[in-house]
Parts: C-alpha cells; sequence; structure tokens
C-alpha cells in the first residue's frame, strides 16, 4: 500500500522531489526515467511489501472462516464483502511492491494499490452496518459508503499522476465519517466491538501521519517510512478484524419459521 499522503518535498522543483532514493523513488514511477527507477527499485528496503505479502494468508483464512461463522444470510454476504476488500488490498499492495518489473509496471500497479484502499474501507464497514442498522437505515449508509468509495478509487485511477494530494486523505476521511454509526454498533454489539472499531482507525490516522512526515527517514535498508505505514495498517487491520468477529457472533441468528398446521382444529365440546 502506497498511501501517498505527504506534498512533495520541494513544490518548485517536483521531479528533485522524486530524486531516487532507498526509499521514496520508486513509489513515483512517472517522475523518474527507467534507469532511475530501476536504481532506486533495487535500492528500496528489504521488507518493502513483504509485511502485506505475509498477512495476505492470515488474513484471507480468518475473514474465510468468520463467513462460514454467520448465522444469517445478509451477515455472510457482507463478511464476504469484507474478506474481499481486506485481501484485495493487501494482495494489490504486495503485489506493487514487490513484483513490479518495470517502471510503467510501477505506474498501473500504483494506481491500482490506492484504488483497493477505498474498497477495504468500504469493506470493512459493511458488516458493522448490516449488523447494527435495520435495513431502510443499513441500505442507505452502504449506498453513501460505497458511492463515495468509488468516486474517490476513481479519481485515483483517474487523476493520479505525481500529485501526492490526489483523494489520499479520502481514505481517512470516509473511515471516520462511518463513524456515524458507532452509537447503534455500542447497542448492537457492545462497547468493545466500538473500542475496536475506533482503535482501528487511530492506528490508519497515526501511520498516516508518520508516512506523511516521512519517519524514521528516507534512507533505510531494511525497514524504512513505508514500512512504518504498513505496520500501522496491519494493526489496524487487526483491530477491525476482532471487531468483526465480535459483530458476527452478536448477530442474531434468523427467526425460525412459524409451524404450520394442516387440517382442521378441533371444536371444543
Amino acid at each position: 500500500m502506497d498511501d501517498d499522503t505527504g506534498a512533495p518535498d520541494s513544490p518548485d522543483d517536483p521531479r528533485a522531489a522524486a530524486a531516487p532514493d532507498a526509499t521514496d523513488a520508486p513509489t513515483r514511477p512517472a517522475l523518474l526515467t527507467d534507469a532511475e527507477w530501476l536504481e532506486a527499485w533495487a535500492a528500496r528496503p528489504v521488507l518493502r511489501g513483504w509485511l502485506h505479502a505475509s498477512a495476505v494468508p492470515i488474513v484471507a483464512g480468518t475473514t474465510g472462516y468468520l463467513v462460514t461463522r454467520a448465522q444469517r444470510r445478509d451477515v455472510r454476504i457482507a463478511v464476504g464483502v469484507y474478506a474481499a476488500g481486506v485481501t484485495t488490498m493487501l494482495t494489490v499492495s504486495a503485489a506493487y511492491h514487490r513484483l513490479s518489473r518495470t517502471r510503467r509496471q510501477a505506474e498501473v500497479m500504483r494506481k491500482a494499490d490506492h484504488a483497493a484502499i477505498y474498497g477495504a474501507v468500504a469493506g470493512t464497514m459493511t458488516p458493522f452496518a448490516v449488523v447494527a442498522l435495520p435495513p431502510p437505515l443499513s441500505t442507505a449508509a452502504l449506498a453513501l459508503t460505497w458511492g463515495a468509495a468509488a468516486v474517490g478509487a476513481g479519481a485515483k485511477v483517474a487523476l493520479l499522476r505525481e500529485d501526492r494530494s490526489v483523494g489520499s486523505w479520502g481514505y481517512i476521511t470516509l473511515g471516520w465519517l462511518d463513524g456515524g454509526m458507532i452509537i447503534p454498533i455500542i447497542r448492537k454489539t457492545g462497547w468493545v466491538t466500538a473500542a475496536e472499531i475506533a482503535a482501528g482507525g487511530v492506528a490508519y490516522t497515526i501511520g498516516a501521519d508518520l508516512f506523511r512526515r516521512k519517519w524514521p527517514g528516507r534512507h533505510a535498508r531494511v525497514f524504512g517510512y513505508h514500512e512504518v505505514w504498513h505496520a500501522f495498517v496491519l494493526t489496524g487491520v487487526g483491530f477491525h478484524l476482532d471487531a468483526v468477529r465480535r459483530a458476527v457472533a452478536s448477530a442474531a441468528p434468523p427467526a425460525p419459521a412459524a409451524p404450520r398446521r394442516f387440517g382442521r382444529s378441533r371444536r371444543r365440546r
């Protein structure tokens, strides 16, 4: 995942802001020549992309298990959407950071990486909307959430060049706006679930801010500021994963159908 929430280092010289260094340049391929990109790619930190790659099977397996545990059909579908969104985000991120072999491939994968984050944000809120809100409200909340996510993802694909502010803080904004469901979530699933949702949001927000600040610096050889961001992403995913587990457990099973009576009832004499 390449969040790119920060501004270029030098507004007067955008090419200098993307000068090939150990951690930054591979994430901004359009400003580099093929040779510069290959040089920067070879110099990226050793662990670039591996955190998300290692998390893919764990998240896919865990979310798949949660799908089987849901007792209601609508909750199973919602958890399946969540599983697809988060697993896709991590898979695309890992593929972008580990498998890109040319500058052009990196440009395409970068857009897919950014767009997939919106799918993960909307997907994460889907189970909570289905469990905590009655059908009319849940439908409206999901329509707004996924509509905003589609606009954000489309902006990333259509407009993302090297302007590092294109839709990036939209991820965080969309996630916190969905906090409007927090009271129904508390009523339906309890305080712990709500606290885990908030903790996941805090982890994403802190990670995004550290990414913007390039903390702890650009020139790490093993674990750089990008890896710090990925670590905070996985922390947020972990909090939200357990919150989804609790929501699934709290969702009431479908009411059994009333038995049908056949024949005429006997009259009392």
